[in-house]
């Protein structure tokens, strides 16, 4: 009888935890992004929450997911203009890379037009956003995102990936500036200063 009773209390302790991360995964705010919002400098706070939904292996999962994209989201700063998105790697560093992709708002994806490891060594065409003030928001990332960058990225076995059911990587942002900006605003101008003349130019002609 004993060991029945323990046999309950761990399927109970199975069960409630596995309905408390699926509530988790579930709790995705479809709120439309603010594109006004979304203008200007973020970083991440370093806050970053993974919850993983799988059959086994799901506290490995978690962790070794959260860790990873703690180290990724740490070294990582955005800028976003009107025209493009900018993701900067080890900012102010020697190691200092920048990459640029065109962007849409599309209810509450922020979609990206330039994937190619444009956030990390691997394809991600957009993040979800929610909680967005003039101050805060969080991207976040569901299971086809996540599986996505760990399979680019190796380091977490593929039988753990391979595991994965479900799950939602939640990351925050907050206000980040850095005279970085001035220079991408400064070379936008110019860029469209000379878009200008070559139309002129083009008109000219005809």
């Amino acid at each position: 009888m004993r060991f029945f009773g323990t046999i309950l209390v761990f399927l109970f302790g199975l069960l409630v935890s596995v309905t408390s991360c699926k509530r988790d995964i579930d709790d995705i705010d479809e709120t439309p992004i603010d594109p006004e919002m979304l203008l200007g400098g973020w970083e991440f706070t370093g806050e970053v929450k993974v919850k993983i939904n799988a059959p086994v292996m799901k506290n490995i999962a978690e962790n070794l997911t959260e860790d990873f994209m703690k180290g990724v989201a740490s070294r990582r700063k955005f800028y976003f203009t009107k025209k493009r998105a900018y993701c900067v790697w080890s900012i102010d560093t020697d190691n200092e890379k920048t990459k640029q992709s065109e962007y849409t708002c599309n209810d509450y994806k922020l979609e990206f037009a330039e994937t190619n490891r444009y956030f990390y060594n691997c394809y991600v065409p957009m993040f979800y956003v929610k909680n967005q003030t003039e101050s805060s928001m969080t991207f976040y990332l569901l299971k086809d995102e996540i599986v996505n960058i760990l399979k680019s990225d190796k380091s977490i076995p593929s039988g753990i990936i391979e595991k994965i059911e479900d799950g939602i990587c939640e990351m925050p942002l907050r206000r980040y500036h850095n005279k970085f900006w001035d220079e991408i605003d400064g070379y936008e101008v110019q860029e469209d200063e000379t878009q200008e003349d070559e139309a002129q130019e083009n008109e000219t002609q005809e």
